[in-house]
């Protein structure tokens, strides 16, 4: 569990090499046991003084055959030792067997040419651009480091307290400081240039001893992944490199895999999403709010496979298999059974050590997605869930305990920092049980890395696949976690896809192309995707939309979370005008939501646009036609009360486009005035924090993206603008 010696660390020495460095280990521990005498005199060197800080460890390694002396006795701690010095060093640590030719120009028929050779050959040194490997050369301080972390099989750190190391060697100097294996010469300063004695370097080797005898169990997170299948096969790629490199690893995820996704997921129920997270070897993951945006019978038939209704012919005919990873709701409880949902709780075995997950959701889920995908599901607080869990764990004996969880926090500095940390997941975490170790968290769509002093180490890895966390925690053999660290990584695209995903990809877009590329109208604007903290020219498009295609529509709405792509793409150009194609429509409102006319009064009105402007920045924000609001702005709200919003008050309503009302004329709130209004479903339900006004809805219609495509081909080119529907005043 959680320890005061937890720090931060990422890789493990490969299996290959552990082996020989654990009987390296062994045979330090038996020396260690024997007089002090005893070792000085395996030493014999006559130049190292016994109040010499490095002279433990030269004679530790030279008693082990590590280390080697000169012919006279000497073992000159002080000289800086060269390049080819320090590739016999490590060969010998490592018991490998010498290479000749080493496949360098300068390295033939020299002392240690067979040990440069081996360790090319396993990958821990290389030579120069010109062919030569240099074996005179005093090594640098960076370079050294560059080859302990190749050495113990380290990953690269993201960040580090040292402000003069740069480029190549800087992420290796950055994580062996993090396992305590090299030192700066000021707290901020690592004078990388600098070249390393022989005692020095007996330190570090040492020292890199002490860390090869931890067992590491690695995690690759992800969160809010949203099934953007089109990137998935770099991901793939990133995540099999270091799972080939350390088998002890999990992949896992923080939840909405699935939901709000792109067309190509969404036009088959988010199969595609299933299937490529198979591929990808996804092991565990939480249900996110998202999930339910279908319900929970296709949470249920995700995980176990069978076709939509029972038809294929979507599919080509092909049976759908399901998800070969778990799925856990710790916190959501059938209320019928008083089960959880899904599975409350999963154990691994890891390297000879139980590590248990839980995984919770938002405990407001149900006013976040649509009503009727909840009904009969009961929504626990999320501390209260984990800490009910954790004693179960324990009694099943796990060593170390994961919560996967729904929920996230928001802070302002890059993405492996932790500043200022807030927002709703921070007194969550707070109330956590101390036995929790890590917390992977998601729902903000931000990317942090915190560890906690006296608390768990919490990760978010931003969104949509574009990057993902690499977590490593380091046990002893009591499985007390030693070190730990998490490193967000970005998903770059200089890899080659992984072939099997890609395949998967391919294999639904050849389904799906004839339909979606149709061109169902075009604009003489660019329509980016809408902001969340004002009025945009998308959500104008679409709440006139709703105006336009219905009869008799007073006012129409639309949540800001409910828009979630551009709508014209640059490449789709066709002289002035911008081609919309329906994939772009389907982009934009992927969730497959119907449009729903209600009769409400005044207040309830009111109501609603209050709720609209709530969070300025949150995905309630309102877009609006045929009216016009202002609002300001309520200082004595706190917006880490507020979801890390600020809150705004609705101070006036008018108005604005509509046939009957001169604009600026003000709206009736007052309860005997009555409006027909139209909106997506989710939200005449309560979605969002909206009132739930089911009781006032007099036509459910059919899918909102029938009534947007309508729109374009009736109404094209479209151009819609930004007019001041939505103001913030003072």
């Amino acid at each position: 569990m959680n320890t005061s010696r937890a720090r931060s660390l990422v890789g493990a020495a490969p299996d290959r090499m552990r082996i020989a460095l654990i009987g390296l280990l062994t045979a330090a521990m038996l020396l260690a046991l024997l007089p002090s005498a005893s070792l000085a005199q395996s030493a014999g060197f006559s130049d190292v003084p016994n109040d010499n800080v490095h002279r433990p460890a030269i004679e530790e390694l030279a008693a082990m055959g590590v280390l080697r002396g000169y012919d006279d006795g000497t073992f000159r701690p002080g000289q800086s030792i060269n390049r080819g010095q320090l590739a016999a060093m490590m060969a010998r640590t490592l018991e490998l067997d010498p290479v000749v030719p080493a496949g360098f120009s300068d390295t033939a028929g020299i002392a240690h040419e067979g040990a440069i050779g081996a360790l090319a050959r396993a990958g821990i040194v290389l030579g120069y651009g010109d062919g030569t490997f240099r074996p005179a050369e005093a090594i640098r301080r960076d370079h050294t480091a560059t080859i302990i972390a190749r050495w113990l099989g380290l990953s690269p750190a993201e960040v580090g307290p040292f402000t003069d190391v740069a480029g190549y060697h800087a992420g290796n100097v950055h994580v062996l400081e993090r396992v305590d294996v090299v030192e700066g010469r000021t707290t901020t300063t690592y004078e990388p240039l600098r070249s390393v004695t022989r005692a020095q370097t007996a330190s570090l080797v040492h020292r890199a001893l002490d860390i090869a005898d931890l067992e590491q169990v690695r995690f690759l997170a992800t969160n809010d992944f949203h099934g953007r299948i089109g990137n998935a096969a770099v991901l793939s790629t990133h995540l099999n490199r270091i799972r080939d490199a350390h088998p002890n690893t999990l992949h896992v995820d923080a939840g909405d895999l699935v939901g709000a996704t792109p067309v190509l997921s969404n036009l088959f129920y988010d199969e595609p999403t299933v299937e490529v997270m198979n591929a990808m070897g996804l092991d565990v993951q939480t249900v996110g709010n998202h999930e339910f945006d279908r319900g929970r019978d296709e949470i249920e038939r995700r995980a176990a496979g069978g076709c939509f209704e029972d038809d294929c012919s979507y599919r080509g005919g092909e049976p759908f298999e399901g998800q070969e990873f778990t799925t856990l709701s710790t916190n959501v409880i059938d209320e019928a059974s008083g089960d959880t949902l899904a599975e409350p709780y999963a154990i691994y075995d890891m390297g000879g050590f139980d590590v248990g997950f839980l995984g919770v959701v938002v405990e407001d889920t149900p006013t976040v997605v649509h009503p009727d995908g909840v009904v009969g599901l009961d929504f626990l607080p999320e501390a209260e869930a984990v800490n009910d869990w954790v004693p179960v764990l324990e009694d099943e004996g796990v060593d170390l305990i994961v919560v996967l969880m729904h929920e996230g926090g928001r802070q302002s500095g890059g993405a492996n920092a932790c500043t200022d940390f807030a927002g709703a997941a921070a007194p969550i975490i707070d109330a956590f049980d101390e036995a929790v170790d890590v917390v992977v968290t998601g729902h903000t769509h931000e990317s942090y890395v915190c560890d906690f002093e006296e608390g768990p180490l919490v990760t978010s890895a931003y969104q949509y696949g574009t990057m993902f966390t690499e977590i490593t925690l380091l046990l002893d053999a009591d499985g007390e976690v030693v070190y730990r660290m998490a490193d967000n990584r970005a998903v770059s695209s200089d890899v080659t896809p992984d072939p099997e995903v890609a395949a998967i990809v391919a294999h639904y877009q050849e389904l799906a192309g004839p339909f979606l590329e149709e061109v169902v109208g075009t604009s003489e604007v660019a329509i980016p995707r809408t902001t969340r903290s004002a009025e945009s020219a998308q959500g104008n498009l679409a709440t006139d939309a709703l105006r336009d295609q219905l009869d008799d529509i007073d006012f129409a709405f639309q949540n800001s979370g409910g828009l979630r792509a551009d709508l014209t793409q640059d490449d789709q150009r066709d002289g002035d005008l911008y081609e919309i194609t329906r994939a772009d429509v389907l982009e934009v409102w992927p969730f497959g939501n119907t449009v729903a006319v209600a009769q409400i009064d005044g207040p309830t009105l009111e109501a609603i646009l209050a709720n609209g402007v709530r969070e300025i920045g949150g995905g309630r924000f309102i877009q609006v036609s045929g009216l016009r609001i202002e609002y300001s702005i309520d200082a004595s709200v706190d917006p880490d009360d507020n979801n890390g919003f600020p809150r705004g008050v609705v101070e006036s309503v008018e108005y604005w486009g509509h046939v009957d009302h001169e604009d600026g004329t003000p709206v009736d709130l007052s309860a005997s005035a009555t409006y027909r209004i139209a909106m997506n479903d989710f939200m005449s339900l309560g979605g969002d924090g909206y009132p739930n006004i089911a009781d006032d809805v007099v036509l459910l219609g059919d899918p909102l993206e029938n009534y947007i495509i309508g729109y374009l081909e009736a109404n094209s080119p479209v151009n819609p603008q930004v007019e001041g529907r939505i103001t913030a005043v003072d």
